[in-house]
């Protein structure tokens, strides 16, 4: 009946303590600022002269949702049509996309929680599922799904917990098995293609905004 994909990402300031980081400052300036550069001039040519203004938002977007939109994917197919969006703050945005019918809203946003806050929730006609992912930088961290379905003439509720495990390895057996026994690769560079495309329509449905 409906999907609701939730994103808003935890602080970043605390990982210094579990990974070693490179800061801006270990780039040198002007390498930096070139690239910057770079970068924000191919979005804006992408996004097109009306949506330009959009620029920064769609950095967050690409950076912090862009394994949702392949998990969308994934699971889902590529919606019809997004049939709403809107900035709801400055790195912040919310769409409601159209999967033959049933609609999906879609948020993301960067927080200052002290945990990670993402999750998809889908309703059905008889029976809901949810998956709540772990803290993403938290190493061997799994899913945990959640089924509330019709027992009888009362409810049932079941906690699934995920296997821990690190996706990087999961990843790189998945490649491995890819190349030695030719498994067809679950993300070919054209679902990543669709997922750019994803992003640039969620942007350019919003109302105009230019620089």
């Amino acid at each position: 009946k409906s999907i609701h994909v939730h994103d808003f990402a935890g602080r970043f300031d605390r990982y210094g303590q579990l990974y070693t980081q490179t800061r801006v400052t270990d780039v040198p300036a002007d390498v930096l600022a070139a690239g910057r550069e770079t970068v924000a001039r191919r979005i804006e040519a992408a996004l097109g002269v009306d949506h330009a203004g959009y620029r920064d938002l769609y950095l967050v977007l690409l950076s912090l949702a862009s394994h949702d939109l392949a998990v969308m994917r994934g699971a889902f197919g590529t919606p019809d049509r997004v049939v709403h969006a809107q900035q709801t703050g400055p790195n912040q945005l919310l769409a409601v996309l159209d999967y033959g019918g049933v609609p999906c809203l879609f948020d993301m946003a960067l927080a200052q929680y002290e945990w990670w806050d993402e999750w998809i929730h889908v309703h059905g006609e008889r029976d809901e599922v949810r998956i709540e992912f772990q803290n993403p930088y938290f190493r061997n961290a799994s899913a945990t799904v959640r089924l509330r379905e019709a027992a009888g003439q009362t409810a049932s509720e079941r906690v699934i917990p995920g296997v821990p495990d690190t996706s990087f390895r999961r990843e790189w057996l998945h490649f491995a098995d890819c190349i030695h026994a030719g498994a067809k690769p679950r993300t070919p560079l054209s679902g990543g293609l669709a997922d750019l495309d994803l992003a640039l329509r969620i942007i350019q449905a919003m109302p105009p905004k230019r620089l």
